[in-house]
């Protein structure tokens, strides 16, 4: 595997199914990456460890996430990306204050002296949060994902697609919540995954890593699974979010062997 690209999977301890499918990806296909969700979850963090791979935080305040401070209950209940990116100055120290106790469970956790950042519904680039990171000098940070992706198509049969559609919303909006940040962390790797998610091929794969160049990148998934009986303990919006085709496509594509052949 080439170590100018990271094939990374989003999502690891969410819970116990999504981790296993991970895991499952990491033994048979290309996954050299992983970020971790805190707060749920421990049952398959040690064997992840043992994989040796590449370990980053998922910050996650959107789907129902631990609150560390139980005062803050009522600010975090059903968080989005715009009610944290128009969050009054008021609020933002509570939110603050429960990204470094996800930092620093993080760190005890997975013992990690230095520190990758990405973030569940990209909020990790929200600019006021983005700009805290620099200030939290009690952590070592070394990467943080910048949601700003090169736009490319690759057939043009994915014109007539409404995924596409809505994936390019998607791309557009982060570029220009994005346009205000300097990346101030060099290790950080060119970020792709959102344009084609959920329609992701060996085709757009291949496309990416020509533009590329050899560039350090990340080429983001989602191939983590949920049984049908999760929505037993799952909230039912993140049931929904995560009971979908689309991560089956993803599941399948990251064990492949075309897509490891293509990075050897």
């Amino acid at each position: 595997m080439s170590m100018n690209n990271f094939i990374h999977a989003d999502d690891f301890g969410m819970n116990d199914s999504i981790s296993k499918s991970i895991l499952d990806c990491i033994q048979t296909g290309s996954i050299n990456s992983v970020s971790v969700m805190v707060g749920g979850s421990t049952k398959y963090y040690q064997d992840l460890i043992k994989t040796g791979i590449k370990i980053k935080l998922h910050l996650n305040l959107t789907s129902n996430p631990k609150i560390y401070n139980s005062s803050n209950k009522n600010l975090l209940d059903e968080l989005t990306f715009f009610k944290l990116l128009y969050m009054k100055k008021q609020f933002r120290e509570q939110i603050l204050g429960e990204i470094r106790l996800q930092i620093k469970d993080f760190s005890e956790f997975f013992e990690s002296e230095r520190i990758a950042i990405d973030g569940h519904h990209h909020i990790q680039i929200i600019p006021w949060i983005y700009e805290s990171f620099s200030t939290f000098e009690e952590f070592d940070i070394s990467e943080v994902r910048i949601s700003k992706e090169k736009i490319f198509i690759d057939k043009y049969s994915v014109l007539l697609n409404s995924r596409f559609y809505r994936n390019l919303t998607a791309v557009l909006l982060l570029k220009k919540v994005c346009s205000s940040i300097e990346n101030k962390y060099e290790n950080t790797p060119n970020f792709y995954g959102l344009l084609y998610s959920g329609l992701h091929s060996i085709s757009t794969i291949e496309k990416f890593k020509t533009i590329q160049h050899g560039q350090l990148s990340e080429i983001s998934f989602h191939p983590g699974l949920i049984e049908d009986n999760d929505i037993l303990n799952m909230h039912p919006k993140d049931f929904n979010y995560y009971n979908n085709d689309y991560r089956k496509t993803d599941n399948k594509l990251v064990s492949s062997k075309e897509l490891r052949k293509l990075f050897l």
